[in-house]
């Protein structure tokens, strides 16, 4: 099944749990008490009381909270079918009623709540302990709406943790931006463009942007300015591979080809093998020598001519 997730799948799942009665918390160390006071579809927010009796609070004297449209959503992209997700994790334990929103969810039909086992890496040696609450959809194997059910699962999950890419301010300048297409694609197109640059100077590479990308600006550089960005394709030095002419002892000769104002022309030379078993022998190479090169003899295996 590859059914997509929506905000207003689980509003709409939150909707149909009856507003007459409480709900009790994943967690059975968490005494309080949930009441669902108002759900405002399609996406939210969900207006919700809490309460502990156990403490001596009443439904009447608790105030109203809200669960966001945002908070919903942020939820709402990490379920993936049939894949444990906490809570804790995807927001980054942040809002204060992110628990509250975790229980009334377990208790809708397609949500149970399970333990996942975990991996414990210590020093090199990793073992499988009893996991942390976690919620897992599983739309296939709807259970009875209101109550929450367990589902036991062998899947282990990898606490090492994942690894963010921030960006910094990033503009996209109006002669840049093309018309017609949503900036926020505009903006993930610059921010792959910047993750290259960065990847190539991270394997000692320099990178090749788009010329109408270098005007992009990011750290209040245009990305043309950036370090390890090549201005000109003209002025770089490319790399040739050439076969010898010995196929019976095949060779490849790398030659470097330097760029010059000077007018070229075509050239041929012997160049003996780098090879002490085939030493003595020589391959023809044809290469390109400019005029200022051949008059100083470096179009003989010199530094300018290769």
């Amino acid at each position: 099944m590859n059914r997509r997730l929506t905000a207003y799948d689980i509003v709409k799942a939150i909707n149909l749990l009856p507003q007459d009665r409480a709900y009790h918390y994943v967690n059975p160390k968490t005494r309080g008490q949930i009441h669902i006071v108002r759900v405002d579809l399609p996406e939210g927010p969900v207006v919700i009381k809490r309460y502990n009796p156990a403490e001596g609070e009443t439904l009447g004297a608790a105030k109203e909270e809200s669960i966001s449209t945002q908070m919903i959503w942020r939820v709402t992209n990490a379920f993936r079918s049939g894949q444990p997700t906490n809570f804790d994790r995807v927001l980054g334990g942040s809002y204060n009623t992110r628990s509250v929103l975790e229980s009334l969810i377990a208790h809708t039909a397609e949500f149970y709540f399970c333990y996942p086992g975990r991996i414990e890496d210590l020093n090199g040696s990793a073992r499988v302990k009893h996991g942390h609450k976690h919620l897992i959809w599983l739309p296939e194997q709807p259970h009875k709406p209101g109550v929450m059910e367990e589902a036991k699962t062998d899947i282990v999950i990898s606490e090492v943790p994942n690894l963010d890419v921030f960006y910094d301010a990033l503009v996209v300048p109006d002669e840049i931006a093309q018309p017609g297409i949503d900036i926020d694609v505009q903006r993930r197109h610059a921010q792959m463009q910047i993750a290259l640059i960065y990847i190539g100077l991270e394997l000692g590479f320099r990178t090749w942007i788009a010329q109408n990308d270098k005007g992009i600006i990011y750290k209040n550089k245009r990305l043309g300015e950036l370090e390890g960005v090549i201005v000109n394709l003209g002025d770089e030095k490319l790399v040739a591979v050439v076969l010898a002419d010995d196929l019976r002892n095949p060779l490849f000769v790398v030659l470097r080809v330097r760029r010059h104002r000077g007018r070229t022309q075509h050239r041929s030379y012997k160049r003996p093998y780098q090879n002490e078993r085939i030493s003595g022998q020589t391959a023809s190479v044809p290469h390109k020598v400019c005029d200022c090169c051949a008059g100083r003899g470096q179009g003989k295996g010199g530094e300018g001519g290769e």
